[in-house]
């Protein structure tokens, strides 16, 4: 019996402009140059962005606004000086909760493959924080290559 042709024309790579997430874009380029596939760089700007900035006084919806046009416009140009980096790389940026984002993202752009990086985090951090990758992992319907960098902790 013949198994059937592995289909990869899209590869969705979320980041978040950490080493880890370079880490991973750099395998998902490899492999889109191998496969003839289109690289997807995807970054979510969260809905407590405002909230990490160093304003003294609680944002006002215009300055909240404010606020997230120019993390906007800074992810736009770290993503674009990445795709130029990787000339067939298409850019988005959404505003979302990244794990839900990516699912959609994955099957809006009809992603064959999500190429993103694990942080490591182990213990009382991986409680507290979560893991996007392994929400994924765990309800995609397309396969998740889970790329682990090398200064990530790891597990004992």
């Amino acid at each position: 019996m013949a198994l059937p042709e592995i289909k990869l024309a899209r590869i969705l790579v979320p980041t978040d402009f950490s080493p880890a997430a370079e880490h991973a874009y750099r395998w998902a380029h490899s492999m889109g140059r191998a496969f003839k596939a289109e690289v997807i760089l995807l970054h979510v700007i969260e809905p407590e962005v405002t909230a990490l900035t160093p304003l003294s006084i609680p944002p006002t919806p215009s300055t909240e606004e404010e606020i997230r046009e120019r993390v906007r416009l800074e992810a736009t140009d770290l993503l674009s000086r990445l795709s130029t980096e990787f000339p067939h790389a298409r850019t988005l940026v959404r505003d979302g909760t990244p794990q839900d984002l990516i699912l959609e993202v994955a099957a809006e752009v009809d992603a064959h493959l999500i190429v993103m990086a694990t942080h490591g985090r182990t213990g009382l951090a991986h409680v507290a924080f979560g893991s996007v990758a392994e929400y994924v992992i765990r309800r995609s319907t397309v396969p998740v290559l889970a790329i682990r960098h090398a200064h990530s902790k790891s597990p004992r």
